[in-house]
């Protein structure tokens, strides 16, 4: 009995489909490209040779990168600036070695790991009045792992590009399960089905030429 109301509610959906293929196609179609088109608008971008200050923008610069935007210098730098009097107004300081005392040994990385570290501006920021706020980062051959500080070092979080691209990631997902979602329906009404839907499709255009509808 089963069997037999799978194979009526199988015919029904092919029939159903041949009969409006049209019109279920540019839905299906159009629906897909506003899902990729979200995908893509609130996916986080950085560009080589930007100027970036946010926490997030410099965590997706420095994976993609594995360096810093042109607007951050060394402590170094800024010293020799001042003595040649040239302005450090829109700089941060960042890419100054970070001693790594063991404080990261619970994220599976060694005290030998070579660290670098980068300033975290606030509205108030300049090069001599830098505030608490702190990354550090290593890159291990193209591995990087990023960890945020807001207390100058003394605690730490770790960064993880899947949260920063948390939105992108959830619509992606959203258009690969309705992509796979169609494709399924594809096979399961054009392909193992159409047998049934140019059956019917045939009665369906005989009744309308018995009643002279066409």
């Amino acid at each position: 009995m089963r069997d037999i109301y799978y194979m009526s509610f199988n015919k029904k959906a092919a029939v159903f489909y041949y009969r409006h293929r049209k019109i279920i196609l540019i839905c299906i179609n159009l629906v897909s490209v506003i899902l990729l088109v979200i995908g893509l608008a609130v996916t986080k971008r950085v560009s080589r040779g930007g100027e970036y200050r946010t926490k997030e923008d410099l965590a997706i610069y420095i994976h993609k990168y594995h360096e810093l935007p042109k607007n951050f210098i060394t402590l170094n730098s800024r010293d020799n600036a001042a003595r040649c009097n040239e302005s450090t107004k829109r700089c941060i300081i960042g890419g100054d070695s970070f001693w790594n005392d063991g404080q990261f040994r619970e994220y599976g990385i060694r005290s030998d790991q070579c660290f670098q570290i980068v300033d975290i501006p606030d509205e108030d920021y300049t090069v001599y009045n830098r505030g608490t706020k702190r990354m550090v980062y290593t890159i291990n051959t193209y591995k990087v792992r990023l960890f945020y500080s807001e207390d100058n070092c003394l605690t730490f979080e770790e960064i993880r590009l899947s949260d920063i691209q948390k939105a992108r990631n959830i619509w992606l997902s959203i258009f690969l399960g309705y992509f796979f979602t169609t494709c399924g329906f594809y096979g399961y009404t054009f392909g193992w089905n159409k047998q049934y839907a140019d059956e019917e499709l045939r009665k369906y255009k005989e009744k309308m030429i018995r009643e002279g509808r066409i």
